[in-house]
């Protein structure tokens, strides 16, 4: 289907200013508060480039932008330059919103041809813009608001114009501002700000939102509901909130989830009935129906580490930097080590096992007293401490509690029911995003864009408020404590802790909320027992087929033929005849594709190379090339991002390879499991 003959489709150097549409003032929502006045059509801006590898820079050869559906396409930037002009003259006094799917990329371009004040730009980290003002154009991120690639974001919202595939659009081949474009490359250079459009008016109609009032990030939807939901609560949050040197201790004690493979089954192919169980829910099954530090933190002036026992065991909650002397492994089937080396403040002389302790000469470490619990379960030592605080538990807020729950019950409710696809996938959405709300670093500085002509960095962290100044700024408008995401990860641990034990040594690899084990292992008794807490909290729901559900229980999600790990996130296995991977910077399809066709999972080896299966590197030209000859064109080149294609060498440490051969020496109860196995 051709653009040229089904939309409003115009070249830059055959129109002016009095073809373009009219803006149009925004709706506000009631009670919705914003000083800045924005027009009511949808933008949509986009570049197509031409690397040149030989000296890893690259070129913009087409640009495209979008009003609605009428689409404006450019060859040059002088051409966009003139456009951006007519466009500050039309919004008037207000700002029109243009979508950009990875401004970050298209912005390190834009930034070489136009001056961006500094108070004007606004990254989230070095490199990673959220939103840049341009006049009257304000660039936002629709990538950071979705976390969707184009592709899954138009065909999630199932638009008319579906970003096109690229096996039809050659990216090899070298195209220039004056190389004529087909239909078909056109059509694919335009579907791309046309689909944009398209999947921003779902959202705003899906979230009964406006462009004054749509966020611009993804947690920014539950965000803003639950800190409505949690207005009542409000001198709770602030009385709970922690002090400086209590937030310094939980940002060392937070961790994510416990992600690890058996060092006795590393590097083998392990074939027969392996089994993946999965946590259903897990995090919102921690906020609903777990206890929380919910009170003040006060300093325990004790330096006896078993009164910080005594009162574990009296029910309170505890934040404790201890040290550790003489750490041992408890017995030689402790399969997943549970002291990370990368979370410990002091470690001499360790003996490490991908990246977790199994033994050391001391360590100094901060933990929950859910930690510290598998610490001692797993580990013998001599223990000091250095400083803790208490707190007493119970339940959350419950305005965090009921999102968490309503949240559950639609997602779980809508799910396979014809013409609610969308709203299963927000609610779902919503769900997994309260924890990530949870977990926003409150003390977060500033990055700030600084031109080049003016300091040689581009992005530098504001440094100006102190950390303690940052803390009480957040207190002021905080709705929820840090703390309650920290032990949300830390409860969530235990509860994989408890699966990990009932698969014992069968267990072959673990992942947050994921067992993968030889066999099969009776999980009615545990699954019972939180089926329980699941009903009392209030965390299940029936779906359509009349199934009811329950948070945190352990749920089957596959059985495989066959199994191999290389270490955390490093696996691959076959399922139904199929091979699937997961390695961290490897496509999964392009990746298991490769696999399949180098002969299957005894090729997942050490030193097995993955090429051109989605790994990539961006090298940021920040100086202006300038005038360069390539194939006869003169191209003027500015600022720019070059994408290198990489291969990716599967891998590992010579500490953990020494480990596994040691491990391979004490064998037999693999062997054993394989035979039984077999017979």
């Amino acid at each position: 289907m051709n653009l040229n003959q089904q939309t409003n489709l115009h070249r830059i150097d055959s129109i002016d200013i009095t073809n373009l549409p009219d803006f149009h003032p925004d709706s506000k929502p009631k009670y919705f508060k914003s000083r800045v006045k924005y027009n009511k059509e949808v933008c949509a801006f986009d570049i197509e480039t031409t690397a040149l590898p030989e000296i890893q820079q690259s070129f913009m050869y087409i640009w495209q932008f979008a009003i609605e559906d009428y689409i404006i396409i450019g060859r040059t930037w002088e051409q966009f330059q003139t456009l951006v002009e007519w466009l500050n003259q039309k919004s008037k006094d207000r700002k029109t919103v243009v979508y950009v799917h990875n401004l970050s990329y298209e912005f390190q371009f834009l930034s070489g041809i136009f001056h961006f004040d500094d108070g004007n730009v606004f990254p989230t980290d070095n490199r990673k813009i959220l939103k840049a003002v341009l006049g009257n154009l304000e660039f936002r991120c629709s990538y950071l608001l979705t976390n969707l690639s184009l592709s899954a974001l138009t065909k999630r919202y199932n638009v008319e114009h579906q970003k096109l595939s690229g096996q039809e659009f050659n990216y090899s081949v070298k195209r220039y501002p004056d190389t004529p474009l087909t239909d078909s490359e056109l059509d694919y250079c335009v579907y791309d700000v046309l689909g944009l459009v398209e999947s921003i008016h779902k959202i705003l109609e899906l979230n009964n939102d406006t462009l004054t009032s749509i966020p611009l990030t993804s947690t920014g939807f539950v965000r803003r509901i639950c800190k409505d939901a949690m207005r009542a609560e409000h001198k709770q949050i602030l009385d709970a909130y922690p002090d400086f040197e209590v937030f310094k201790l939980l940002r060392k004690a937070f961790r994510g989830g416990n992600t690890h493979c058996n060092r006795y089954y590393a590097d083998e192919v392990i074939s027969g009935q392996i089994t993946s169980m999965d946590i259903t829910s897990s995090y919102p099954f921690q906020q609903v129906c777990k206890q929380f530090p919910i009170y003040p933190f006060e300093q325990i002036h004790s330096t006896d580490i078993h009164y910080c026992d005594k009162l574990i065991e009296r029910g309170k909650a505890v934040l404790m930097h201890i040290a550790l002397k003489d750490l041992t492994i408890r017995g030689k089937y402790v399969v997943i080590p549970y002291i990370p080396l990368d979370k410990t403040l002091t470690c001499i002389n360790p003996t490490i096992d991908n990246g977790r302790i199994l033994r050391a000469d001391y360590i100094e470490i901060v933990v929950t007293d859910i930690d510290w619990l598998i610490v001692v379960k797993q580990y013998s030592f001599s223990a000091s401490l250095v400083q803790a605080y208490k707190s007493s538990y119970g339940r959350l807020p419950s305005g965090l509690v009921n999102s968490n729950i309503e949240f559950y019950k639609k997602k779980t409710e809508l799910k396979g029911v014809k013409g609610q696809e969308l709203f299963y996938m927000k609610n779902k959405e919503l769900l997994n995003s309260i924890y990530g709300m949870s977990v926003q670093n409150p003390v977060k500085r500033s990055i700030l864009f600084n031109d080049i002509s003016e300091t040689p960095e581009l992005y530098k962290e504001d440094l100006t408020i102190p950390d303690n100044e940052l803390l009480e700024q957040s207190r002021k408008r905080a709705f929820t404590c840090y703390q309650f995401g920290v032990w949300t990860t830390a409860h969530a641990r235990k509860s994989l802790e408890d699966g990990i034990d009932i698969c014992g040594d069968d267990l072959i690899y673990c992942d947050t909320d994921s067992c993968k084990f030889i066999g099969q292992k009776d999980f009615t008794s545990y699954n019972e027992d939180v089926k329980q807490l699941a009903i009392k909290g209030g965390l299940y729901a029936t779906d359509i087929k009349g199934v009811t559900h329950y948070g945190g229980v352990y749920e089957h999600d596959g059985t495989y033929d066959s199994f191999i790990t290389q270490g955390a996130k490093k696996y691959a296995y076959t399922e139904n005849g199929e091979i699937h991977i997961t390695v961290s910077g490897v496509g999964k399809k392009l990746g298991a594709e490769a696999l399949t066709k180098a002969g299957g999972l005894d090729k997942f080896r050490e030193g097995f190379i993955f090429h051109n299966c989605g790994k990539t590197e961006s090298v940021y030209n920040d100086t202006p090339l300038g005038w360069y000859n390539s194939d006869g064109h003169q191209i003027y080149i500015t600022r720019n991002v070059f994408i290198n294609e990489q291969d990716y060498t599967l891998g590992r440490s010579n500490d953990y390879t020494d480990l596994i051969n040691l491990s391979k020496q004490d064998i037999d109860k693999i062997i054993l499991h394989l035979k039984n196995l077999k017979n």
